[in-house]
């Protein structure tokens, strides 16, 4: 609570799992109308499984078999993976209307048996979604979805892993090296800032 900020957790209930919460959120997202859906892209890192997230969600969707329906990796990264794939498909005219969706069940994953608590304490369940649309398709009210500048630097990789400890075991063996990994992430983010202010032609302060 005090080094994070994290104050509260969602916890899925028993009945619950990625697929439902995806559903909730997909349904919501879309006020009610998934006819013209023609892409829907889904990510999660804690959804195991076949089929997967993309096609069991699209079944309970009752989307059109005209709808295509993709798996989108990149953990913590994902959602904006997918944000990244249905911006290229709309702009390049592929799809006129994409459902994004991230949906995560950490608690089913992060137990005490299989953890240690301090980890387990930071992760919680829940889903979001998204109906993108082509810029001349969208309302007024809409949102637009800017540039995506993406990179990779793999010499931090080592503050956190997570694998099975071995093939006929469920536990988990982490490698969490959170102090080290936040101080990471603040540096970075004071980079990605005074880049997006020369993108903008803004200073913070202004």
């Amino acid at each position: 609570s005090r080094k994070t900020g994290i104050q509260s957790l969602a916890r899925a209930q028993s009945g619950d799992n990625e697929v439902t919460l995806a559903r909730a959120a997909c349904q919501a997202a879309a006020g009610g109308s998934l006819a013209d859906v023609d892409l829907l892209l889904a990510t999660s890192e804690t959804n195991v499984g076949h089929p997967a997230l993309a096609a069991a969600l699209h079944e309970q969707l009752d989307l059109a078999s005209t709808c295509a329906a993709m798996d989108i990796g990149g953990a913590c990264a994902g959602l904006l993976h997918a944000f990244s794939v249905a911006k290229a498909m709309l702009a390049s005219g592929v799809r006129k209307a994409v459902l994004v969706v991230a949906s995560e069940v950490h608690s089913r994953w992060f137990t005490p048996e299989k953890v240690t608590w301090k980890l387990g304490a930071l992760f919680g369940d829940g889903a979001c979604a998204f109906l993108l649309r082509a810029v001349d398709d969208a309302p007024p009210t809409a949102f637009r979805l800017g540039d995506f500048v993406f990179g990779c630097d793999t010499s931090f990789a080592d503050t956190i892993r997570v694998n099975l400890k071995d093939k006929d075991s469920e536990e988990l063996a982490v490698d969490f090296r959170g102090t080290a990994l936040a101080d990471v992430v603040l540096s970075l983010l004071a980079e990605i800032a005074r880049d997006f202010e020369g993108r903008i032609h803004t200073a913070r302060a202004d």
